[in-house]
């Protein structure tokens, strides 16, 4: 009689065992392949993360930035090269006719001077209606090369802008910065970066 109820129950444990035995591994190898995917998932995320900054680094970088604003002023120059007019005349240095303006350190908003200074340039501009400008955009050695020619620019179009404002026609009108490339004084004190803060003029033949 004992022999009858011992029997049913081995047989009971060892199924009980053996699907016991049979689920261990499943699971252990599930646990590991979501470790392993787990793992695969973080460094690809890190991975994809250090490319990112690199392409951040590189397409924000110093060089990225500088080649890019000189490409543009360069294809601007193409466009329009600075020594001759949409009208195939030659631009020429026009200091004794139009006055040169100065900006304050790392501004390119016109002063009350520049403005009244200007306003005497669009006089003889509209009594010698024949002649075309280029504004040069002009900055201290302060600062990096492309940032200076970056001021050098929004110098230039601003001094552009209060003159059409004054009434002079657009297409007479161009532009190019040189940021800090061409001084007008030499030096390293204050007295000589607020002659180099400026805008300048050439004018065509009238």
């Amino acid at each position: 009689m004992r022999n009858v109820v011992i029997t049913p129950l081995a047989v009971v444990l060892l199924v009980a065992l053996g699907l016991f035995l049979t689920g261990c591994p499943a699971r252990v190898s599930d646990s590991q392949g979501e470790r392993a995917a787990s793992g695969a998932a973080k460094k690809g995320g890190r991975t994809g993360g250090e490319g990112q900054s690199m392409a951040g680094r590189e397409g924000g970088g110093k060089g990225g930035t500088s080649e890019s604003i000189r490409e543009s002023i360069l294809r601007s120059e193409r466009d329009v090269p600075p020594q001759l007019s949409a009208r195939g005349k030659e631009f020429s240095p026009a200091d004794l006719v139009l006055r040169t303006i100065n900006f304050e350190f790392d501004k390119s908003a016109l002063t009350d001077q520049a403005k009244k200074t200007l306003r005497g340039n669009a006089e003889w501009l509209q009594a010698n209606s024949e002649a075309e400008v280029l504004v040069e955009g002009h900055a201290d050695e302060r600062g990096t090369d492309e940032y200076n020619l970056a001021l050098g620019e929004r110098r230039a179009m601003s001094v552009r802008r209060y003159l059409i404002g004054l009434g002079i026609d657009p297409v007479r009108l161009y532009t190019i910065s040189y940021g800090e490339e061409r001084p007008l004084a030499s030096g390293h004190d204050e007295q000589v970066w607020t002659k180099n803060r400026r805008a300048q003029f050439q004018v065509t033949s009238y």
